[in-house]
């Protein structure tokens, strides 16, 4: 049992860098492929992809099922709409990721609206994070501006979305949840696409190597990594561990994009992250009571 949470929290570990990697390769694409229709396109081959490695959990779907899957992957669409604008028009994606983690600590304040009630951390969160949001626009060359009012609707809609893929993932197969969502939310954003960009591409090579590199890894392998590792250990343990991809994208964001913060900065993302952990305490220990039943 040791060395299969011990595999569980690595794979889950490299599923948060694979997330996080895929801001820099999103980053990269925007280059020359509208946003929407980079996402539509990226999420609908990744579920496709996917599905090809879920056909048996595919061939028990109900239609009930699939109804149920269906509406979350909607929701899931209208996250990764919001995320890809914030990256489009955002100017710090370190910062963007601290902003989009936010939705770890609205999920359960929005949670009454499911028929569930927050635990009294969640509300300690909230002042933290609000103190954090506010230390991120101290400086003068920081503007709060359209990139991240999108992050932070990209934050409400993962949090509804966690909310109610939280009772799907409990009747349904993980590989075949997770293709049917991807498949859903590429589905969703294509039409989006083609009512408001003028699907022009820029098809050089690099963009088109960015494009598939994000299909490949940062998407279908990291969901499917993130997929076998909830298989080996309690995801109360993953939980934890996901919430280290802002750090990594920050990180990343530095090496790759140059990108600097302020020490104010530094100290509103920190205070995020420790809301975060405060939301979300409960999922925390469990996960630490389990490194003691090994």
């Amino acid at each position: 049992m040791t060395n299969q949470y011990l595999k569980s929290d690595l794979l889950m570990l490299l599923a948060s860098l694979l997330a996080a990697i895929s801001w820099i390769f999103s980053k990269e694409v925007l280059l020359g492929i509208e946003p929407i229709l980079f996402m539509g396109c990226r999420f609908m081959l990744a579920g496709l992809l996917i599905a090809l490695f879920a056909r048996s959990e595919l061939l028990l779907f109900t239609l009930r099922d699939l109804t149920r899957v269906t509406l979350v992957g909607v929701v899931f669409a209208a996250g990764l709409g919001f995320w890809i604008l914030g990256l489009f028009h955002g100017s710090h994606i370190g910062i963007g990721s601290f902003l989009t983690s936010l939705g770890a600590i609205f999920a359960p304040l929005l949670s009454p609206l499911f028929g569930d009630h927050p635990s009294r951390l969640a509300w300690y969160a909230v002042p933290v994070a609000v103190i954090g949001a506010g230390f991120l626009t101290l400086t003068s060359d920081f503007v709060f501006g359209l990139g991240e009012l999108y992050y932070l609707a990209s934050a409400l809609s993962f949090a509804i979305y966690l909310n109610i893929n939280s009772r799907a993932a409990g009747r349904t197969p993980l590989k075949a949840l997770t293709s049917v969502q991807l498949m859903t939310a590429g589905a969703t954003l294509l039409p989006v696409s083609f009512l408001i960009e003028s699907w022009s591409i820029n098809a050089e090579v690099s963009i088109l190597g960015w494009f598939i590199a994000s299909v490949l890894i940062g998407t279908s392998l990291r969901f499917f990594v993130q997929t076998y590792s909830l298989k080996l250990g309690p995801a109360s343990r993953g939980a934890l561990i996901l919430t280290m991809e802002p750090v990594w994208v920050a990180i990343l964001g530095m090496i790759w994009l140059d990108e600097t913060m302020a020490a104010s900065q530094l100290l509103g993302c920190t205070l995020i992250l420790l809301a975060v952990f405060i939301s979300r305490a409960d999922l925390f220990i469990k996960g630490f009571l389990s490194l003691k039943t090994r």
